[in-house]
């Protein structure tokens, strides 16, 4: 029984041993574990791809004994080299430079290192452990580094509504968002958005607009730059057109005239053509009325989206209305063509059998009376014809103030008692006008004087008061507003018109009948050609301004002024005496 107390007794205490030895060599272990070196990256890894371009330390920290006389030195292997021999960092890492993009500040005595990689990007996707000597090798770390998308978006496909642009495009490897933009036609300024999605609509767009629209891949790195990855674009986008057109420009017929059955209308699309305005159909309706006000519609025809001109030939004589519309699917609304698109015009068949007589036009010598409609160069119409052989009565009456008896006299050669009668018809002004060289006495001024066969002549002298007029026929149908005045000065022959004429200091003034040109204060300057018209009716007036003659000191002022400096050189003699 002893015995086998002492057995017991000495498995216990053998047992007890070997638990002592088992936890003093965990202890030991353990105590040897906790000095392997420790890794760390910042920015940690821990969620993911570091964003490329970040600048990125790795840090490397271990345990140094107190009694430690020779710490070993640290060191951060990449892809298990030593970064001192690796081919990428080595010349960077040797130097110690701060300011290059990879240094190393060793503080191994302390038991730390710390590497900085500046712009990180693939290239710097790489395995990093710490290597201490004696401390042992820490965890590895795996380096990933996240960039933007290297490829352009493809097949950019673009949509256009009337006020909206939807388009698409195939994803791109490594993008997680889209950078999309629009721009319109004539301007600079992009409208960007993103989107995650492979499409996107564009809205409150203009409609029958141009745009321009773009997209490019990025993701949470970014986006490269537009030399790297340039933008996808597509400019041909146009959007659709819900608008109606405008109506024709400058719609007009033939002349109406006797017998002019065969009408030719001429118009323009100008305006629809600058506004961009789809025209895909002219419609020409031709209506005529009979002498009880009925209307009749004759044709309605539609004709090419780009016909300029129509052609058409009346049944006989009457009015006929013409009316051009153009059209496209929006010009019609419920029904109805919208307001203001038909342009018309009226031609005037004249019923005759052969047109009325005209006279024969004159060869030789231009007529006596300008042939007016609309205007008329003197309220009695007839002008004095200015022949070689007019005297210098003819002259006088061609001043614009000789009366109906003058007029008759100046039409053919004058006798020496026609001289006396237009002498003694003369009024004051024409008497006045007398006075002067006449044009026979003058050869340039009888020159100047026939530049027109319907010009009579007006003398005037310098700072006097100047009004010429024109005078519209009986039966004008234009108002005297449409007269329009033109000067050729005499020195020049250049023509002024109206809005010129106003540095001469000239002005212009219209009543029911007539158009009046002033001139407040005449000068050399106004001496030359004035000419009213209406169209191809015109009316010369040629006008002389004579220097203001200066009158002489009187005979009395002069022996006045002598006396008076006698009697002064007398009373200086005196004195000096």
């Amino acid at each position: 029984f002893t015995t086998l107390l002492y057995t017991i007794k000495f498995e216990v205490l053998s047992t007890m041993a070997l638990i002592t030895n088992l936890v003093v060599f965990s202890t030991l272990m353990l105590s040897v574990w906790s000095q392997k070196p420790t890794i760390a990256v910042t920015p940690s890894l821990d969620s993911g791809p570091i964003n490329w371009k970040t600048d990125v330390t790795i840090s490397c920290t271990w345990e140094v004994p107190a009694d430690e006389r020779a710490p070993p030195a640290g060191d951060l292997t990449v892809d298990a080299d030593s970064i001192w021999r690796h081919p990428e960092y080595t010349e960077m890492i040797k130097a110690y430079d701060s300011s290059l993009r990879v240094y190393a500040q060793d503080d191994s005595p302390n038991g730390s290192l710390t590497v900085t990689i500046k712009n990180i990007g693939k290239a710097d996707e790489h395995t990093f452990q710490c290597n201490v000597p004696r401390e042992g090798v820490s965890a590895a770390v795996d380096m990933s580094v996240l960039e933007p998308p290297s490829d352009q978006v493809a097949n950019l496909k673009a949509e256009p509504d009337f006020e909206a642009v939807t388009i698409t495009y195939d994803a791109v490897e490594g993008a997680t968002v889209y950078t999309v933009g629009i721009q319109s036609d004539g301007t600079s300024t992009w409208d960007d958005s993103e989107t995650s999605d492979l499409t996107y609509t564009f809205v409150n767009l203009g409609p029958a607009t141009g745009y321009t629209v773009r997209v490019r891949p990025g993701n949470a790195a970014g986006y490269r730059t537009e030399e790297e990855v340039p933008f996808t674009t597509d400019d041909t986008v146009i959007t659709k057109d819900n608008r109606p057109p405008v109506a024709v420009d400058a719609l007009t017929a033939t002349a109406p005239g006797y017998n002019i059955s065969d009408i030719t209308l001429t118009w323009s699309l100008e305006s629809n053509t600058r506004a961009s305005h789809i025209v895909d159909r002219i419609e020409v309706v031709v209506e005529s009325e009979d002498a009880e006000g009925a209307v009749t519609t004759l044709v309605k025809e539609d004709i090419a989206d780009d016909a300029v001109t129509y052609s058409y030939t009346a049944p006989g004589a009457g009015n006929y209305t013409f009316k051009v519309t153009p059209h496209n699917d929006f010009s019609v609304v419920d029904g109805v063509t919208v307001e203001g698109l038909a342009t018309d015009v009226v031609h005037w068949v004249k019923e005759t059998t052969k047109p009325p007589p005209t006279e024969p036009k004159k060869t030789t010598e231009p007529p006596t009376t300008a042939p007016v409609e609309q205007l008329q160069c003197q309220p009695t119409v007839v002008i004095g014809d200015d022949t070689e052989d007019d005297s210098a009565d003819e002259t006088a009456d061609d001043s614009g103030d000789q009366s109906a008896a003058d007029t008759a006299d100046d039409a053919g050669d004058n006798t020496p008692d026609e001289t006396a009668d237009d002498t003694a018809d003369d009024t004051a002004d024409d008497t006045a006008d007398d006075g002067g060289d006449t044009p026979a006495d003058n050869p340039a001024e009888k020159k100047r004087k026939r530049r027109n066969a319907y010009t009579f002549t007006k003398e005037v002298t310098a700072d006097e008061e100047l009004t010429l007029a024109c005078y519209l026929t009986a039966d004008a149908k234009i108002t005297a507003d449409d007269i329009k005045w033109s000067y050729v000065m005499d020195s020049s022959d250049e023509e002024v018109d109206e809005a010129g004429m106003a540095e001469f200091g000239i002005s212009f003034q219209s009543d029911d009948t007539s158009r009046a040109l002033i001139i407040n204060k005449a000068s050399m300057s106004h001496t030359g050609i004035f000419k009213c018209y209406v169209g191809s009716e015109n009316c010369t007036m040629d006008v002389t301004v004579a220097e203001k003659v200066v009158e002489p000191e009187s005979s009395a002022t002069t022996s006045f002024l002598s006396t008076t400096i006698l009697s002064l050189l007398a009373l200086l003699i005196i004195l000096l005496q």
